[in-house]
């Protein structure tokens, strides 16, 4: 499963299907945090909300990043179930690449809680 996960890895950067999503991430968190200084509940929120229809495209690009010849002889060799659970994996780790990056420039640009973290015991 190692080597079918490597094999999406490296088809979905060869492929460069990768360059749109992270283009209009990075676009949407550049315009996000330019617009001032929100509270980082907020630009999480919208990091978030960002990223669904991206993961989304992410996905979409990594199924159909294969032509039929390549996608038959992958299948023949591990297996149809494994090859497609492959690409799935590839993607949701393209989506959580994504995510902790959003997070960490939200976690950079936004604005601190003024009063400190609350909604815990002293």
């Amino acid at each position: 499963m190692i080597a079918l996960i490597r094999y999406q890895a490296g088809l979905l950067l060869r492929s460069h299907r990768w360059v749109g999503p992270v283009a209009v991430y990075a676009a949407f968190a550049w315009f996000d945090g330019a617009a001032g200084q929100q509270p980082l509940g907020d630009g999480l929120r919208w990091s978030a909300a960002a990223l669904l229809p991206l993961v989304a495209w992410l996905t979409r690009s990594m199924i159909t990043a294969e032509p039929g010849e390549a996608r038959a002889c992958v299948a023949a060799a591990g297996g149809p179930h494994r090859a497609h659970l492959a690409a799935l994996i590839t993607a949701l780790a393209g989506g959580a690449v994504l995510a902790l990056g959003g997070a960490a420039l939200q976690l950079g640009i936004s604005r601190a809680p003024a009063g400190g973290v609350t909604g815990y015991a002293t």
